[in-house]
C-alpha cells in the first residue's frame, strides 16, 4: 500500500495534523505549516533511533544502553546537518562529516554510517527524499597498527591436536571450533548442549551474542561428549569445584581457569607465544 507523507508533526502538534489530515480527506486545500513540510536531520534520525530501538526490543525483549548510546553519539557526531531539512542535505555535506571521522576507529565510524544510512532511508520511505546516497559516501577510518588478539597459526594448531590426549589441550581446542568466551563455556549448562544435532545455545556480553546457537564441530565432538553428563545431575557442561562455595573463591577459581590453559601448554611443552590463550582462541576461530 502507497503512502502520501503530507507533512512532518511533533507529538506535541498532533490536533494540527489531525486538522490537516481531515482537510485532505475532504479535498478541502490544505493549510501546510512551513515548519511541517520536511523535517531536519535531527528530528529525522531521533525518529528513526526510536523506531529501531522499540522494534529491537519487540524481538529482543531488552536492549542495552550501551546501544542506545553509541548510536546517540553516532548522531551527534553529523551535528553539522542537524538543522538542516532533510531533502536539502547534498552529498558534499556528509562527505565533510565522513572526512571528519576518519581518524577514528572501524566501529566509531561504522556507527555514523548505520545511523546516517538508516535515517535517510527512513527519509525515503516517507517520500521526503527521493534517494539515499550514502553508500556512495567515501568512508575511512583509522587502521589499527597491531591487533589486540592475534590468532594461532595452522602450524600452532597442528601441535595442540598432536597432545590433544590432554584434557586441558581439549579446552584449548574446544574453545578454538566453537569460538566459546572463557566466561560462556563457564557458565554453559547441560541442558543447553544437544549432541545428537551437534550445537549448544548461550553466550553472554552482547545482546545479539546472547542465547546463540553454536554448533558442534566433528573434530572437537568427541571431547565435548567427554565433559556431557547424560544424567544432568552436573548442571554446567565444564565441571568447576568452587561453583557452590563463596564469591571470593568463585572469583579465584575463575581467574585460575582463566590462567591454566597457558601453564598446562608450558609444562606440556606445547611452546606458544606469550599471549592470552582464551582470547587467541576465540580470534582463531573468528579468522
Amino acid at each position: 500500500m502507497d503512502y502520501k507523507y503530507l507533512g512532518y508533526f511533533s507529538r506535541d502538534e498532533k490536533d494540527q495534523a489531525l486538522k490537516l489530515l481531515a482537510s485532505y480527506n475532504s479535498g478541502l486545500p490544505l493549510n501546510m505549516p512551513t515548519h511541517a513540510s520536511c523535517p531536519t536531520f535531527k528530528e529525522m534520525a531521533d525518529l528513526w533511533l526510536e523506531k529501531h530501538i522499540r522494534h529491537l526490543q519487540s524481538k529482543k525483549g531488552s536492549v542495552s544502553g550501551q546501544l542506545n548510546a553509541s548510536y546517540s553519539a553516532a548522531i551527534k557526531k553529523c551535528s553539522a546537518i542537524h538543522t538542516k531539512p532533510i531533502n536539502r542535505i547534498k552529498f558534499q555535506d556528509v562527505q565533510d562529516i565522513a572526512d571528519s571521522i576518519s581518524n577514528m576507529s572501524v566501529s566509531s565510524v561504522t556507527n555514523v554510517k548505520t545511523a546516517l544510512f538508516e535515517t535517510f532511508d527512513l527519509a525515503r520511505k516517507q517520500k521526503y527524499i527521493t534517494e539515499n546516497f550514502i553508500n556512495d559516501i567515501d568512508f575511512l577510518y583509522k587502521q589499527k597498527e597491531d591487533k589486540i588478539h592475534s590468532s594461532f597459526s595452522r602450524a600452532e594448531v597442528d601441535e595442540l591436536w598432536s597432545r590433544s590426549e590432554d584434557y586441558r589441550v581439549q579446552i584449548v581446542l574446544i574453545m578454538i571450533y566453537s569460538g566459546l568466551r572463557i566466561e560462556e563455556f563457564l557458565s554453559m549448562q547441560t541442558a543447553n548442549v544437544h549432541l545428537s544435532e551437534k550445537y549448544m545455545t548461550g553466550g553472554v556480553k552482547t545482546s545479539a551474542g546472547k542465547n546463540r546457537i553454536i554448533p558442534i564441530a566433528d573434530k572437537i565432538l568427541p571431547f565435548v561428549c567427554r565433559l556431557y553428563d547424560p544424567s544432568r545431575r552436573k548442571p554446567f557442561l565444564l565441571p568447576l569445584r568452587s561453583r557452590r562455595r563463596n564469591a571470593r573463591r568463585r572469583q579465584s577459581s575463575l581467574r585460575s581457569f582463566r590462567t591454566e590453559p597457558n601453564r598446562s601448554l608450558r609444562r606440556l611443552k606445547v611452546f606458544l607465544p606469550n599471549r592470552y590463550i582464551r582470547r587467541t582462541c576465540r580470534a582463531t576461530h573468528g579468522r
